[in-house]
């Protein structure tokens, strides 16, 4: 009976390190694990307290004096088309600045051309991403509505994400693509008008000049814009921390 009642405990004790290995999460398998076999993500106490690099630097960032003028041409168009922004941030739950963000940098905030890369509206565009909006959504030409909606969906910004200052910056960034964050380098797309970027710039695709200056306003700049202006308020942390 001491021999069974051993060999049973042994048994027991080795079903228990099979469940907890199934439960562990295993990266590069396309093949996911039934949910009820996968152990909840456990987050250290105090984790999400902690600022990303994005929000470090997005808090020490000050707007150059010289690129003043500019920044509020910018945010001066962008607060007075703000419904336009807001009709197709209801169909996206993207926020309203972000999409400003973007028609900016994409589209020099034209109403003529495509929130995707800037292409006109009156046909479907032919620079990457190619042939969008695709015939599912319709014909050229386009609304500048449609065409947001689309641009957003297409490069998955319309997914529910929760829209903190880290998924803002992560996102903006992202948008344009990470050939900066491979680099290690500021990206312009964010960080022009801004302290934290002084040059080097893509100047055309995969062809980048480290002495070149970007002319546009960086989206973190307009958001400190739209803030500072009261258009805009994101809590600041109590302790931000310095590089």
């Amino acid at each position: 009976m001491k021999y069974i009642a051993v060999l049973l405990i042994a048994l027991l004790a080795a079903t228990a390190c099979d469940r907890r290995d199934a439960a562990s999460p295993t990266t590069g398998k396309v093949d996911k694990p039934k949910p009820t076999a996968v152990a909840p993500p456990v987050t250290p106490p105090g984790a999400l307290l902690l600022p990303s690099k994005w929000e470090t630097m997005f808090w020490n960032a000050r707007i150059r004096d010289s690129r003043r003028p500019a920044l509020n041409a910018v945010v001066n168009r962008a607060t007075a088309n703000r419904p336009r922004y807001q009709t197709v941030a209801g169909r996206t739950s993207v926020p309203w600045f972000v999409i400003a963000c973007i028609h900016s940098l994409e589209a020099s905030q034209s109403w003529t051309r495509h929130l995707h890369n800037g292409d006109p509206l009156t046909g479907r565009t032919f620079q990457v991403p190619k042939g969008r909006p695709p015939a599912s959504v319709g014909n050229p030409p386009f609304t500048w509505e449609v065409s947001a909606e689309d641009a957003l969906r297409y490069d998955r910004l319309a997914d529910g994400r929760s829209w903190d200052l880290h998924t803002i910056l992560y996102s903006l960034e992202g948008y344009n693509g990470w050939g900066y964050k491979k680099k290690g380098l500021p990206s312009p797309y964010l960080w022009s008008f801004t302290d934290q970027y002084t040059k080097g710039k893509y100047v055309a695709d995969g062809r980048y000049d480290p002495n070149a200056v970007s002319a546009q306003a960086g989206a973190a700049a307009i958001i400190l814009s739209l803030m500072e202006s009261g258009h805009l308020q994101i809590p600041q942390p109590s302790k931000i921390i310095t590089p």
